[in-house]
């Protein structure tokens, strides 16, 4: 197993056993509660890492909270395997086994959903594949909520929030040293909250807007996207010129 690797369990191991105190805080601010359509609201999701992730080359893709689905049309994927998943790896503890079942079983479950996954779709594949020439396996993703929201709620932000004081993105961070985050969340612009360093790296940080993927001036993707993708190809022959 590769070491950003390990370190990426060892951090989604954190969150997998959030507290009963951090759960309980949880749903007072409108986090989804009881079995849900599939069964999986009391799971804290960490998010996943591609297989062909690198630090300093891969890209960090961050949302901003979980949806508790409501209808047997959003199920695909299996999700019940999933959910199951995170349990299994919780109940079994940090052996060798349990970790690669678990991270196996999170990429397998992204891969089948991409099809399916408004954030890919909307916000990040523009970036990832039409300007960088990647695809899923070279990032990692995250939500800022590690939660799901319920359904009725109207301030994702309070979980939001709220979950970062436990589970900060620095933290993950400090983990993955991805070369750049794309985050859907205009409010997260590093111009506005400086959360996003940590202290031994420092990524470039694009924020766009969930709904319609404008950057925190206003333009569209189709302007701010290309720019940004030079800026991170500018970062990647940097750090190749500082490593020869």
């Amino acid at each position: 197993m590769k070491a950003v690797e390990q370190r990426w369990l060892d951090y989604a191991w954190t969150v997998v056993n959030a507290s009963q105190h951090h759960r309980r805080g949880c749903l007072v601010r409108d986090a989804a509660s009881g079995r849900g359509l599939d069964g999986g609201n009391d799971i804290r999701f960490p998010g996943f890492l591609g297989e062909r992730y690198t630090p300093e080359q891969g890209l960090l893709c961050v949302g901003q909270v979980h949806r508790e689905p409501t209808n047997p049309e959003h199920l695909d994927g299996d999700p019940e395997r999933f959910i199951a998943a995170h349990r299994a790896w919780r109940e079994s503890g940090r052996l060798a086994d349990a970790d690669t079942a678990f991270l196996a079983e999170v990429r397998r479950y992204y891969a089948a959903t991409a099809a399916s996954w408004n954030p890919w779709h909307t916000h990040f594949k523009r970036m990832v594949v039409g300007e960088l020439g990647l695809d899923m396996s070279h990032i990692a993703y995250t939500n800022l909520a590690k939660c799901r929201q319920n359904p009725a709620g109207k301030n994702p932000r309070k979980l939001s929030d709220y979950c970062q004081q436990d589970f900060p993105v620095d933290r993950l961070v400090e983990v993955l040293q991805p070369v750049a985050v794309i985050v859907c969340v205009i409010s997260a612009d590093p111009t506005r909250e400086g959360r996003w360093a940590s202290p031994s790296w420092e990524p470039l940080v694009f924020a766009c807007e969930g709904r319609n993927g404008c950057d925190v001036r206003g333009r569209g993707p189709t302007v701010w996207a290309p720019e940004a993708a030079a800026r991170v190809r500018q970062r990647w022959s940097q750090l190749e010129t500082a490593t020869t």
